[in-house]
């Protein structure tokens, strides 16, 4: 790896990161801007290519002669696994499906279809009638297949386009990376997933300097690490990539099974997502079997974060491992010990609320059990919103009562609340009792349910 790829590489990572430490947010302008250039470089390469092979197909002729790289069926298998790269961009709207206006993350999806169904397959077919198959299958080549092709029709010119092209792109992936994984990383912090220095800020700018700093070092020793070597990196994208993929495909399927009543608009078939699964896995198979090395490099990251995020589920318990060995020094045990009982204890305080419209025992237990087991807190409660006092659940107190009572460790109490349960009611609750609402549950909703679960800012969905 020369010095100048490896400063160029992390000079960008980190002139992007000082750019997000002092404020600056993605442009819905610039990335139209970008989009335009790139579609329309993508075209002009296109059908350039294409008019070239109209006029003279003769090397599209003898590249379709020529003998397979191995054989016909692994060629395919191979080419399928890398054309996975090739559609990425659909994990990226989810990070901003919050934010978007309802029926737009579709139409995002949409969109991104079109664009990948027609250029992909119109690149490739272009690039057999310009280059010969023994240039594209060299690694210098492969990896700039685009930029070869711009050279080949239009000379240095164009081959720059295409060069500058391809930086604007890169640039604007860097800076959606930089403030997707800062959203990302602050749900998770503060769902306490992570931990809470995650999401300290910048006081003069706001803006989350653990999380930026983190990233720049997660992608710059990625770099360093892999020596700069581009299959590698773009295979350790493609794992991450494909796992993102499989997991949609997968929660897809959960949510058939164990959430099939929530009214939503739109409906993928069992076949579509079983069929939508099993290929991103032979993709994710396919990209290990080509380079091994992939499987290291993700490991390493993955793991890493593995544990950090199981610490945090296990963080109680494992406070009362060591302060069960602080008890046996005394001296640590005043100094650090009644530290690590007061984070405990601050831990602990954070109440959660679960919402109910039944005083039916079994769903009340269920609730319960199920914080018990996920949550860490002594404090749960039932919040019943109704419209008139005889709405409420004859045995609903008395319930509450005896749960209460089965349950010594978990302080219940039962918090009702006149008015209709909707979106503002839930903010108003939110504020009045302090309580976030990504710290609030309800059951599954039935089919006439009148609002979206999108819309109650983060409330999640814990029993059938």
């Amino acid at each position: 790896m020369s010095h100048y790829k490896l400063y160029a590489s992390v000079g960008i990572l980190a002139i992007f990161a000082i750019l997000n430490l002092v404020g600056l947010s993605e442009s819905a302008g610039v990335a139209a801007i970008i989009f335009i250039v790139h579609l329309s470089v993508l075209t002009v390469v296109t059908g350039w290519g294409l008019v070239h092979i109209a006029m003279d197909p003769s090397l599209f002729i003898e590249n379709l002669h020529s003998p397979p790289v191995r054989n016909v069926p692994l060629d395919i298998f191979f080419g399928f696994c890398s054309g996975l790269l090739g559609v990425t961009g659909f994990e990226t709207s989810a990070n901003y499906i919050e934010e978007q206006k309802d029926g737009v993350f579709p139409k995002t999806l949409r969109n991104m279809w079109i664009a990948v169904t027609i250029f992909n397959p119109l690149i490739t077919l272009a690039s057999f009638g310009i280059i010969p198959i023994s240039t594209i299958v060299q690694p210098e080549v492969s990896s700039a297949v685009l930029s070869e092709m711009g050279g080949r029709l239009g000379g240095k010119i164009l081959g720059y386009v295409v060069g500058i092209d391809a930086t604007l792109v890169l640039m604007g992936s860097v800076l959606t990376s930089y403030v997707g994984v800062t959203g990302l990383c602050r749900r998770m912090t503060l769902d306490r997933c992570l931990p809470q220095v995650f999401i300290h800020e910048n006081p003069v700018t706001k803006t989350p300097w653990v999380i930026i700093g983190l990233f720049f070092c997660i992608t710059g020793s990625l770099y360093v690490f892999t020596e700069g070597n581009t299959e590698t990196l773009a295979g350790v994208y493609t794992v991450a990539f494909i796992s993102v993929m499989s997991l949609f495909a997968l929660g897809n399927m959960l949510l058939k099974y164990k959430r099939g009543h929530i009214p939503r608009e739109h409906r993928a078939p069992w076949p579509a997502a079983m069929i939508a699964l099993v290929g991103v896995l032979v993709g994710m198979l396919g990209s290990i079997i080509y380079d091994p090395d992939i499987v290291k490099y993700f490991a390493i990251y993955f793991i890493v974060t593995v544990i950090l995020v199981f610490s945090m589920f296990l963080r109680i318990r494992i406070m009362k491992v060591v302060l069960f060995f602080m008890e046996k020094t005394p001296f640590l045990d005043r100094i650090i010990g009644q530290k690590i009982r007061n984070s405990a204890k601050s831990i602990k305080n954070q109440s959660i609320i679960f919402f109910t419209k039944t005083d039916d025992l079994g769903v009340l237990n269920k609730a319960i059990l199920y914080v018990r087991e996920n949550e860490l807190t002594d404090s749960l409660k039932l919040v019943h919103v109704y419209e008139s006092d005889d709405k409420i659940p004859a045995n609903l107190v008395n319930h509450v009562t005896v749960l209460d009572h089965i349950y010594p460790k978990l302080r219940i109490d039962l918090v009702l609340v006149r008015g209709r349960f909707c979106p503002h009611v839930v903010i108003s609750i939110a504020k009045r009792l302090n309580i976030p609402q990504n710290f609030m549950f309800i059951a599954c909703p039935g089919k006439d349910f009148p609002e979206k679960i999108g819309q109650f800012g983060g409330v999640r969905v814990i029993t059938h």
